[in-house]
């Protein structure tokens, strides 16, 4: 898997793409994929590339937000992808209310079908924004 962060540079808001470092006693810079020079990020917007693309070939990295819809009730569910410690891997995790109006945290694993040798595709997610910039995404049904 490709070993490729992301990150809003701090002063101008910026995503930068590249390799996380620690430099010169600075904490969370990314050098940058189109340049050589260390941007310093905000460590709370700091991504990691998860190995997948949407269905449009666009890479998903940690705290995207992306929409799909159920096999069975063809429902639209909006979630976030998350790393998850305990299963060591990749979820969508999203908020609903049971039929009762109890809140229930939902996850659902990551799973994706071989495309180029690199990155797999998972032709269920479409990216519709990130946590850090449209976390009210999440919100809408």
């Amino acid at each position: 898997m490709e070993n490729t962060f992301r990150g809003q540079r701090i002063y101008s808001d910026e995503w930068v793409y590249g390799y996380y470092v620690f430099r010169g006693g600075i904490k969370h810079q990314i050098v940058s994929e189109e340049y050589t020079f260390p941007f310093q990020v905000k460590p709370e917007t700091v991504g990691r590339f998860i190995g997948l693309k949407d269905k449009h070939g666009k890479k998903c990295f940690e705290g995207e937000i992306v929409e799909y819809y159920t096999n069975v009730r063809k429902t639209r569910v909006i979630a976030e992808i998350k790393w998850e410690q305990q299963a060591c891997a990749y979820w969508l995790k999203w908020v609903e209310a049971d039929e009762g109006g109890k809140i229930i945290n939902r996850y659902r694993e990551l799973t994706a079908t071989f495309s180029d040798g690199e990155t797999y595709q998972c032709d269920y997610i479409n990216i519709i924004g990130n946590i850090h910039e449209t976390p009210n995404l999440l919100k809408q049904k």
